[in-house]
């Protein structure tokens, strides 16, 4: 008896499963099959032209993500630009640097990101990993709903 390990990460979707190879890999169709009937429903709701909707208020160039249009306030800027870290980049976990390049590039003016950034995570909308010179910071699942609501508010202004 052959006993498998799988582990996957397809998008947002993971599966992890051991045990007898059968068994496995009944559950491994079953989780293509979901996968793919997810894909078709978001494919057939979303707009083909989103991501050029996305495009017109915020650019990639490397490792640097930036607004073409002026947010709200800095703290819009901020989460809106690790919105589109995990959108253009899919990167979830920023450094202070990549913001800061960003605003910068943005047009916006910040001597130091991390008290702003500190900010965020005492609201709960960002954690932070890592110490000194290594930390990253993520929107958690309420700072990225904020963040969504920012870029949304950004793609549709209001006259």
């Amino acid at each position: 008896m052959t006993t498998l390990s799988v582990r996957i990460k397809f998008r947002e979707h993971e599966f992890e499963a051991n045990g007898p190879a059968e068994l496995v890999q009944a559950e491994l169709i079953a989780f293509r099959k979901l996968v793919a009937a997810d894909g078709e429903s978001s494919t057939s709701t979303a707009s083909p032209s989103a991501p050029d909707r996305v495009s017109t208020i915020m650019q990639a160039d490397g490792r640097v993500v930036f607004l073409k249009v002026k947010a709200q306030s800095l703290d819009d800027a901020v989460l809106a630009l690790l919105w589109g870290h995990k959108h253009f980049r899919n990167i979830a976990a920023v450094n202070g640097g990549e913001v800061m390049d960003g605003l910068r590039v943005s047009g916006l003016k910040v001597s130091r990101i991390d008290y702003l950034l500190r900010q965020h995570v005492a609201q709960g909308n960002v954690v932070i990993s890592g110490t000194r010179r290594a930390m990253r910071y993520q929107l958690t699942k309420p700072g990225l709903s904020k963040a969504e609501r920012v870029v949304h508010d950004l793609l549709n202004p209001q006259r």
